[in-house]
């Protein structure tokens, strides 16, 4: 909850999708061809039975507990146009076995932003980095099983011409200003 006060705050929309997914929504849109190795069964917990789609949502059937939250960021895509500001909390799930740091079911939440141009995209980065400092803070630099944070790796990368907009300062990253 507070991870999505903080992301509300800086005007994020929050959204819930189905734990129960299908194919095309949780693989196949997020380029992830039939031989990637997240889709086999020793990673991926499929239903014996898929289920029947969900009124209004899918034309697909439920095939599998969602592996992540993507899913919810392609359904959102299909029906909005940039600029995109969006959260996706929520449970997912992976075949593993449960120790000090796995298990089988955990909570994910995935951001995702797409702009117009490059100067929004700056602002948005901005935000998204105060967002996750903020968070970092809140839970200390490690979770509380001792998983490393996430945060630790942000990225400011331009999908069309993949060139990085950040650079490591004293402090930490930031945005690079335009040339």
């Amino acid at each position: 909850e507070e991870i999505e006060q903080i992301f509300s705050g800086l005007g994020f929309e929050i959204l819930q999708g189905p734990e129960v997914e299908d194919d095309y929504h949780n693989f196949e849109a997020l380029n992830m061809p039939s031989e990637h190795p997240a889709r086999d069964m020793q990673d991926t917990l499929y239903l014996d039975k898929p289920l029947p789609p969900a009124s209004g949502r899918t034309s697909f059937p439920g095939t599998l507990l969602r592996t992540h939250t993507s899913g919810m960021q392609i359904r959102y895509m299909e029906n909005h146009t940039p600029p995109v500001r969006i959260i996706a909390p929520g449970l997912v799930y992976r075949r593993d076995t449960p120790d000090l740091t796995h298990s089988p079911m955990f909570q994910q939440v995935e951001a995702f932003w797409k702009a117009q141009d490059l100067e929004e995209a700056a602002a948005i980065a901005a935000d998204a980095v105060a967002a996750a400092r903020a968070i970092t803070a809140a839970a200390g630099e490690n979770n509380h099983d001792g998983a490393q944070s996430a945060f630790g790796d942000l990225r400011g990368t331009c999908a069309t011409c993949h060139r990085s907009y950040r650079e490591q300062t004293d402090e930490g990253y930031r945005i690079k200003p335009r040339e």
